[in-house]
């Protein structure tokens, strides 16, 4: 360093920050400076920069305060180091100083009679690779589109519980974007379950058409990303979403990015997986019926986890078996509406269905829509007005 630099910060934000960096930080790394967290002051603003090879992680850090250095400077440290010694500080001032000779002196004060201080050496951020930011293609201009970050964090939680984790395709790790100029599908799939939902963005929106530049595309999110949106953008009303089909990039006013490569698969035909025509449906309230599959799911087998709905009339029957070791549950509930014919059973892996019923149930009834045993069941919220839908496979059954 040229010059010794000194600033404060609020501990829990800069530990906050240190994890949410950690989150795309790899074990091993081909360039060693990328197992370090980047830490930038640039035009009055602190950030602090994490990534890998394919994705990185931009936060801006609002509580600080330059107490003497110069404005722009750029610094690496170690995260792991600052996470374990700073876990413990609590709701304090830090003041960090970085010395001329590459070191971070970090002081701290608990009450009038404690306070404490370490330092750990700083690198500098010369070799730091610069994350690639979103292009044009040749002539083809990026995707840009935006939407409110409390509904993309809330969908994102719930599409989560179906993103798959598959060495052989690796596009289904990604939360597929399918925009168009009216809003956008947003949906995951890990072959046994699907989630999708829509943001609709309006007619005649004085804001011109959803798609700012660029064509409609899929965008894909890879799960990566996933885990740090929250962290990065909880505070946030508005984000906006770039891509040109090589990077991916999740922008905020306040600063905060997040940015990763695209999957090079083309995402599937979700839309041919929901099933069309669904002849039977049912409505039942959701707690009661997510109780039920959790009283009974302990008796169902290790290897299937496989629940079986029995309908008769008014009346849903969840039943779970072991046989293996003789154990078996079963209890009723009560449908609110129902057209199924007598005698109708469906096998079912329990974990799946209880998982869906939590996402898609946006109102206190869902309704389940199902063909026969064969066929995968939809599950919507009652109000007809939710696009949401949630999609789980069969499981066979091996009644006698």
């Amino acid at each position: 360093m040229e010059k010794a630099i000194k600033f404060s910060i609020e501990n829990k934000q800069f530990v906050k920050a240190l994890k949410t960096a950690t989150k795309v930080i790899n074990r091993k790394n081909a360039l060693p400076i990328l197992s370090s967290v980047k830490l930038t002051m640039q035009d009055g603003r602190l950030t602090m920069t994490s990534g890998n090879s394919e994705a990185f992680i931009t936060q801006p850090l609002a509580d600080f305060a330059l107490l003497d250095g110069p404005k722009e400077w750029a610094v690496c440290c170690d995260p792991a180091t600052l996470i374990s010694a700073l876990g413990e500080i609590g709701d304090h001032r830090l003041i960090i100083d970085i010395s001329t000779e590459n070191t971070m002196l970090v002081q701290y004060t608990l009450s009038e009679q404690t306070a404490g201080k370490f330092s750990l050496p700083v690198d500098e951020a010369v070799e730091y690779p610069t994350p690639q930011g979103v292009k044009a293609v040749g002539d083809e201009q990026p995707t840009e589109f935006r939407l409110p970050a409390d509904w993309l964090l809330r969908e994102v939680q719930n599409a989560r519980q179906s993103v798959a984790s598959d060495e052989l395709r690796p596009v289904m790790n990604a939360i597929c974007l399918d925009s168009d100029q009216e809003g956008l599908c947003l949906v995951a799939s890990d072959g046994h379950t699907l989630y999708t939902t829509r943001y609709e963005w309006g007619l005649g929106n004085p804001d011109g058409p959803f798609i700012r530049s660029g064509e409609p595309r899929q965008v894909l999110m890879d799960k990566q990303m996933l885990s740090a949106l929250q962290d990065c953008f909880g505070q946030t009303e508005q984000v906006t979403i770039r891509s040109n089909g090589q990077r991916v990039e999740v922008t905020a006013d306040g600063g905060a990015c997040i940015s990763c490569a695209c999957c090079e698969q083309r995402y599937p035909n979700w839309r041919s997986v929901i099933p069309q025509n669904m002849p039977y449906a049912v409505t039942v309230e959701m707690r009661a019926l997510l109780s039920a599959l959790r009283r009974v799911n302990p008796f169902s087998s290790d290897s299937s986890n496989l629940v079986k709905l029995s309908f008769e009339g008014s009346v849903l029957t969840v039943t779970a078996e072991d046989i293996d070791f003789n154990r078996a549950a079963s209890e009723n509930v009560q449908l609110q509406d129902t057209n199924l014919p007598a005698q109708f059973a469906i096998g079912l892996k329990n974990s799946s269905l209880m998982s869906m019923l939590q996402v898609a149930a946006k109102t206190e009834n869902v309704v389940i829509s199902l063909a026969d045993a064969t066929r995968a069941i939809l599950i919507r919220p009652e109000d007809c007005k939710d696009s949401t839908t949630a999609l789980c496979m069969p499981m066979l059954l091996n009644d006698k």
